[in-house]
């Protein structure tokens, strides 16, 4: 069956994390984000004999650019961030490397929809120049995080937004725009009882986050790579 969601460790988005990636430091904080995500969508959910950590992926550099659309050069940019801030941790092995997702087996983790992300170049087609990219796979990151596991709904407002990610206030909605195109997220109005001059967002991350069986997970390699990729 193929694997139509992975497990991400959440709890660094949870605790406001995401500030500290902003759009001044040029593409190397958005290309930390879209690798983050796409390390966590072939991580393997257990320690095998060849893996001896849950969270470890080997994927090259070619691996990389192809699943992200991101140059080399923004690769090994993005993934020193992503040390440096102590979200993954980098092994060599022989000549190539294994990167280990940090807590990954802590309490506090969110389900991406591989499958979906993976599919009709919805993944690579979120870039990572500009600050209108980066607001955009921090939104996602959030929203993702803060999904309900029973739904595929999630309800953050504005000012909740801005807080767990660092987006000002009037940049969330071009963030929005761009989830929307790429058809990562559709978005519908609710009006609450208690608010009815409110009316609130509702956030639908599209994709399958169940599957007929939730606990099937495959390891990364490059060949799950290249048959997963649009």
């Amino acid at each position: 069956m193929k694997t139509v969601w992975s497990k991400m460790p959440s709890r660094w988005i949870r605790d406001g994390a995401l500030h500290a990636f902003r759009a001044n430091a040029g593409s190397g904080d958005a290309a930390a984000l879209k690798l983050y995500m796409a390390l966590a969508m072939f991580a393997g959910f257990r320690a095998t004999p060849t893996a001896p950590v849950a969270g470890a992926v080997r994927l090259s550099f070619s691996d990389l650019e192809q699943l992200c659309d991101i140059s080399r050069r923004y690769i090994a940019r993005g993934l020193r961030r992503l040390e440096t801030t102590g979200h993954i941790s980098i092994h060599r092995v022989g000549r190539a490397h294994r990167y280990v997702l940090s807590n990954y087996e802590a309490c506090g983790w969110a389900k991406l929809p591989r499958a979906h992300l993976l599919e009709d170049q919805r993944f690579r087609g979120v870039g990572i120049r500009g600050a209108r990219q980066l607001d955009a796979l921090k939104l996602y990151l959030a929203l993702v995080s803060f999904r309900a596991n029973d739904s595929s709904h999630a309800l953050l407002s504005y000012d909740k937004i801005e807080h767990y990610t660092g987006i000002g206030r009037p940049h969330i909605r071009r963030a929005i725009d761009v989830l929307l195109n790429y058809e990562w997220v559709s978005m519908r109005s609710h009006t609450p009882e208690s608010r009815p001059q409110q009316p609130m967002n509702i956030y639908v991350l599209r994709g399958d986050f169940w599957g007929r069986r939730p606990g099937n997970y495959i390891r990364a390699t490059a060949s799950t790579v290249r048959r997963d990729r649009p």
